[in-house]
């Protein structure tokens, strides 16, 4: 199994034969959608997708829900919404 990746926005990345893990290793709080972790979790699956890898699994740790939407204070102008339509 490869060693886990820590990025700067609470994801860590682990694999273990044909399955990748990323994990959402916020505890302290539900990872809000922002831009950054957006980005962050692109490149990620962008790695994942380089590699023998067949499954990906995307998780949180402890018993939080994976993702609670959009951060609303860190969207960008124009409103949240047009975020979604990039």
């Amino acid at each position: 199994m490869s060693s886990p990746t820590a990025g700067p926005v609470g994801l860590n990345n682990a694999q273990q034969g044909r399955v990748a893990t990323i994990t959402f290793d916020r505890l302290t709080q539900h990872p809000a959608l922002t831009p950054q972790l957006l980005t962050e979790l692109e490149a990620r699956i962008n790695q994942v997708a380089a590699t023998p890898a067949q499954v990906l699994i995307l998780r949180t740790l402890g018993d939080k829900a994976l993702s609670v939407g959009a951060d609303i204070a860190a969207a960008p102008q124009p409103p949240v919404v047009d975020m979604w339509r990039e």
